[in-house]
């Protein structure tokens, strides 16, 4: 484990942080499974509804309001999800902050005295900030769309093979 925490620090902190805040990495993806499933059954319900109408036969209240009520559902499961992974990005930044300010501390004065004024200053905000984006925007926001285009695929698969 020590040498990949010196090949890849930010990645061994990223690790640390989901140990140390397990129920928060876990409801993390409990609500992406959340907001897969509940993005996947508004759908289904329209299938059923545009049935009876193509049918002839009228739609009853209760569909239409459990229609909306999926549909607000999974918007409420998005935004919890976006809000979590915020959160969880936040507590990356401030344990990647802490190792990059006790590498600081270890690094000889010379080395700092050697830089450019607010170059160091510039490297913790700017690495700090591109983890979280990677993390919070980019990895964990393309693994929940890549969930919901799984689905998706599942559920036309399951409903017309020669679409598929």
């Amino acid at each position: 484990m020590k040498t990949a925490q010196k090949e890849h620090p930010s990645f061994a902190i990223i690790l640390q942080v989901i140990r140390r805040h397990f129920l928060l990495s876990l409801g993390i993806l409990l609500l992406i499974v959340g907001a897969v499933i509940c993005s996947l059954l508004p759908p289904l319900v329209l299938e059923k509804i545009v049935n009876r109408l193509a049918a002839g036969s009228g739609i009853s209240a209760a569909l239409a309001a459990l229609y909306f009520l999926l549909l607000s559902l999974a918007g409420l499961c998005g935004s919890a999800r976006d809000g979590l992974l915020t959160v969880f990005g936040q507590k990356i930044i401030r344990s990647l902050r802490h190792a990059l300010c006790a590498k600081f501390s270890r690094l000889p004065a010379g080395t700092i005295s050697a830089q450019d004024p607010g170059a160091v200053v510039s490297r913790f905000v700017g690495d700090a900030d591109t983890v979280e984006n990677l993390f919070t925007d980019g990895i964990a926001s393309m693994f929940a769309d890549a969930c919901t285009m799984i689905g998706i695929f599942v559920m036309i698969l399951q409903k017309s093979r020669g679409l598929a």
